[in-house]
């Protein structure tokens, strides 16, 4: 889409300003941010499907009360 295709577009140019070491530092703070957003996107289904469990439980509970 035009979002990847904008920071596709702006990692190139960074790169074309930096040094080999400046290089490699960017790397790393694009991969570190990746991973800490698979891991936020992962802790949030997490909680989604613990929340969606008990408003099941809570539902099944309601039906065997009546």
């Amino acid at each position: 889409g035009r979002l990847s295709d904008q920071v596709d577009t702006d990692i190139k140019a960074l790169e074309s300003l930096l040094d080999d070491t400046r290089k490699k530092i960017l790397e790393r703070l694009l991969d570190n941010t990746a991973e800490l957003e698979q891991k936020l996107v992962f802790e949030d289904f997490k909680d989604g499907f613990r929340l969606g469990v008990q408003l099941t439980a809570a539902g099944l509970n309601s039906k065997k009360e009546s």
